[in-house]
């Protein structure tokens, strides 16, 4: 869950050198980083309908019972943090 958080947070970005810089912590592959570019590039592609939704629809994700249930609160909190303050820059 928090590897797919920072994923998030950085596609979101719009940022491709932050984005790739975040894959290489997990050896990503030139697939596989391509595949990110490309989720990067539809989000690009409408900011303001996908950018404005996508924080409501991943605090809904962090905040959901299962997520609850499988992470401890503070992990929790500590995503939801990240996800904000990625997200203001």
């Amino acid at each position: 869950c928090a590897p797919f958080v920072g994923a998030y947070v950085k596609i979101l970005g719009g940022n491709r050198l932050a984005l790739n810089a975040y894959l290489s912590m997990f050896q990503a592959t030139a697939a596989e980083r391509v595949a990110f570019e490309k989720i990067q590039d539809c989000f690009n592609e409408e900011p303001l309908t996908t950018k404005l939704k996508s924080p409501q629809i991943m605090m809904s994700i962090l905040f959901s019972s299962e997520c609850k249930a499988y992470y401890p609160e503070d992990s929790v909190n500590k995503m939801a943090d990240m996800f904000k303050l990625d997200s203001i820059n």
